[in-house]
């Protein structure tokens, strides 16, 4: 097991997610988003200095390919499936990214592709993907009242 397969299953890791997680659901400005992870992430794992630079939606697609080819063949072992939900997962990634720049979503053909995936395929993204929580902290990042801020 390498040191970065030990640190993806490890507590601080988690610790890392969660910290994450909490402040896109709690804070409202983007600037605000960004100073607090650099905080919770470079804190957590001892990071003297931390950054944040966009991308574009070509940059980010290269970004995502580049992963996928480079890592997919290992994970995959083969396994076809798996690598259809990795595919569909760039894919939906990129539009929410392109969400983001208000450029529409190509709904019908990712619908499709989810569709394609099957049972099996929907249980692993919905499982792997943590889409719920990732695209719920988006709303709210961009405008969507949180559940903590419209109880208060």
């Amino acid at each position: 097991m390498t040191d970065v397969q030990r640190f993806a299953d490890s507590r601080e890791l988690r610790g890392v997610e969660h910290a994450v997680a909490r402040i896109l659901a709690e804070t409202d400005r983007p600037v605000e988003v960004y100073a607090a992870v650099l905080e919770a992430i470079g804190g957590l794992l001892g990071w003297e200095l931390g950054a944040v630079w966009e991308v574009g939606a070509d940059d980010l697609r290269l970004q995502l390919e580049t992963v996928l080819r480079r890592h997919l063949p290992a994970a995959a072992g083969g396994d076809r499936r798996l690598a259809s939900v990795a595919e569909f997962s760039v894919e939906l990634n990129l539009a929410l990214a392109g969400g983001l720049h208000r450029r529409a979503a190509p709904w019908a053909r990712l619908s499709t592709s989810f569709l394609a995936l099957g049972p099996s395929g929907w249980k692993r993204y919905l499982r792997d993907s943590r889409i719920a929580e990732r695209v719920g902290a988006r709303l709210r990042l961009f405008g969507a009242p949180s559940r903590a801020r419209a109880a208060a």
